[in-house]
């Protein structure tokens, strides 16, 4: 039987500082004003608004850059050193439904007989503790693709914020008008894993036990969450359409649009096509796997000069086709899991939802 605790901001927040002694700490922050999963550290603010950061959770698994080895010329000989980096135990702290289903599908892809020993060292080390949505952003559509906001089955335990009127006192001492703002908000708190468990009763300290009342509250926010999206997809049949249309007209047309600029897939929580590049400084350098997009000419630009996706048109319909198509035949799921960062951070706001659209034959309105 699942066992319910009750945490107030400035205890959670204890307890994260405190485990930074000991572990690295994740958590949703700012830096020169981009918002990411960042190491919690003294002077960092952790963001408790309880936003997607524009950059999702899968850098801390896949890096922007990742190095592979090191290489020296000396005395005509090409000497090889492996990088290995030494991977810590760790909490990500504050990940949504939708990036933890993201990591479920990437999981997928960086394992399997050829699995990546890098990101499947991460992902073990890793603690993943998920904040429960209770209100969805205007570009937010998790509901569409399979997701649900309000519980993460990936996450080894679950954050949930409390109803305002089902937040008693828990033993704070400071009046009032001496408390920082957001610190009278609760969360209810229970573990979904063993090692979520364990995590638990190692900050017991700073735990309450649920009240009566306080779970059926967040129930019922839950429950009101189902039909809380003002972004709706009808998703059936969308993949059986696109088999159709691969030399469809709406390639061309949606391609005069886009700038290739590529940001739809540096923010996406599932994007995660890269390169293998080198770099070298005289006798010694270093190769390394970097982020990469579909969206790029040089993407698939071969040595001898040819390219297989030549034209906007190609690259943009292979970047929804793996989405909505080859990713489903390969894995069984659709590669996208409703975040809206695409449908927030397009300049010509063309994203995935556009395309669904119009496959299923629907008007579009910008949102």
């Amino acid at each position: 039987m699942t066992q319910y605790w009750v945490i107030d901001r400035p205890r959670a927040e204890a307890w994260l500082r405190g485990l930074t002694q000991k572990q690295e700490v994740l958590v949703p922050a700012a830096r020169s004003g981009v918002w990411a999963f960042l190491p919690l550290e003294a002077g960092l603010a952790i963001g408790w608004d309880g936003a997607n950061p524009l950059l999702p959770a899968k850098g801390a698994f896949f890096p922007q850059t990742d190095p592979l080895f090191r290489f020296r010329r000396e005395e005509g000989k090409l000497n090889i050193e492996p990088v290995a980096e030494a991977v810590r135990e760790r909490v990500l702290f504050g990940i949504r439904p939708c990036d933890a289903r993201s990591l479920a599908l990437l999981d997928k892809v960086f394992g399997g007989p050829f699995a990546d020993s890098q990101y499947q060292a991460r992902r073990a080390a890793t603690l993943l503790v998920a904040w429960a949505c209770d209100h969805p952003r205007p570009t937010c559509f998790c509901q569409s693709v399979g997701v649900d906001p309000t519980t993460a089955p990936e996450a080894d335990v679950m954050f949930a914020p409390l109803p305002r009127e089902s937040r008693p006192a828990q033993g704070s001492e400071q009046a009032p008008h001496q408390r920082e703002p957001g610190s009278e908000m609760q969360y209810l708190v229970w573990a979904q894993t063993q090692r979520g468990q364990s995590w638990l009763e190692s900050g017991m300290d700073y735990l309450a036990r649920a009240q009566a009342g306080q779970v059926e509250a967040w129930q019922e926010t839950a429950a009101g969450m189902a039909n809380a999206h003002p972004l709706e997809l009808d998703m059936e049949g969308v993949t059986d359409r696109l088999r159709q249309r691969f030399d469809d007209s709406m390639w061309e047309e949606l391609s005069a649009r886009c700038l290739g600029c590529g940001i739809c897939t540096f923010v996406c929580p599932t994007c995660h096509c890269f390169d293998i590049a080198d770099w070298q400084r005289g006798q010694e350098g270093l190769r390394f796997k970097c982020w990469d997009s579909c969206s790029f000419r040089d993407f698939t630009l071969m040595a001898g000069g040819h390219n297989p996706r030549p034209t906007k048109k190609e690259r943009i319909r292979q970047r929804f086709l793996h989405k909505l198509l080859y990713f489903v035949d390969r894995y069984g799921a659709v590669a996208c899991v409703g975040c809206g960062r695409c449908v927030e951070q397009c300049p010509v706001h063309l994203d995935i939802t556009e395309v669904i659209l119009r496959v299923k034959g629907g008007e579009w309105a910008n949102v």
